[in-house]
């Protein structure tokens, strides 16, 4: 790089800090370091950083624990970023799931962020902190790190077998061609009424229901199914997903 960087870190692991430190002070980098929210606001009052490296699970406070439910490290960059617009941050984490917390804040107009896992290579921590210290990055995480929060809707989907999500998925994307008749029959039988039960809640003949549902049938693919696959089974997960994507949506 052209000039020296100064680098805050911002961990409450001694031993982290310390390599941290040894590492980017070799590449002619200048350090401060701090262990809480508190700490780093003290810090930055006689320290410039161009760059922020931050754990995402950290105490408020130096004599205090860090809650594991928390995302104090976040709040730590967006007040620093507050401070200094063009910092730019590493989070640098051993959790995997704090990547909505992180893409929330990046929406929220915060720029130059990278998400690495501890662990990374020493290499790719470098590579990071110049590339967010050059004010022209955007977001990145890093591979492995869930970047969306799992809605009810993802964690049915995962119940299923494989057989049944590849045969669902189909099924989803034709429910947008069944027309209105159609739509309310699959809706009453989706809820597990029987053909009779559905026509009279729909005040409809049993013939229309059955006619119905074999359109139905067509246009959600659910015939011809693999050997062991009950279509009207079928129908009634088809029905309980259809609602919790209208709700909850899918990532």
């Amino acid at each position: 790089m052209a000039s020296v960087q100064k680098v805050l870190l911002v961990d409450d692991d001694w031993t982290v800090r310390s390599a941290l430190r040894e590492y980017l002070a070799a590449h002619r980098m200048e350090l401060a370091e701090a262990d809480s929210l508190e700490a780093s606001l003290r810090v930055v009052e006689t320290f410039t950083p161009d760059v922020a490296v931050i754990d995402i699970v950290l105490p408020e406070k130096s004599d205090q624990r860090a809650d594991f439910q928390k995302h104090v490290g976040i709040e730590i960059a967006r007040q620093l970023q507050q401070k200094f617009p063009q910092l730019g941050i590493v989070f640098l984490s051993a959790f995997i799931d704090r990547g909505p917390e992180v893409v929330q804040m990046f929406m929220e107009g915060h720029s130059q962020i990278t998400y690495l896992l501890k662990g990374s290579k020493p290499q790719e921590l470098l590579e990071a902190v110049q590339r967010v210290g050059t004010g022209n990055a955007g977001l990145e995480i890093a591979l492995g790190v869930t970047a969306h929060r799992a809605t009810v809707f993802d964690q049915v989907l995962k119940l299923l077998s494989p057989a049944e999500r590849e045969a669902l998925s189909l099924s989803l994307a034709g429910l947008a061609t069944l027309s209105e008749p159609e739509r309310k029959v699959f809706e009453a039988v989706g809820c597990c009424l029987t053909r009779q039960q559905a026509a009279l809640d729909l005040n409809i003949s049993p013939k229309t229901v059955s006619s119905h549902m074999e359109m139905i049938y067509d246009r959600l693919h659910l015939r011809n199914l693999p050997e062991g696959m009950n279509a009207h089974s079928l129908l009634a997960k088809l029905h309980l997903l259809a609602s919790l994507q209208k709700e909850f949506g899918a990532t």
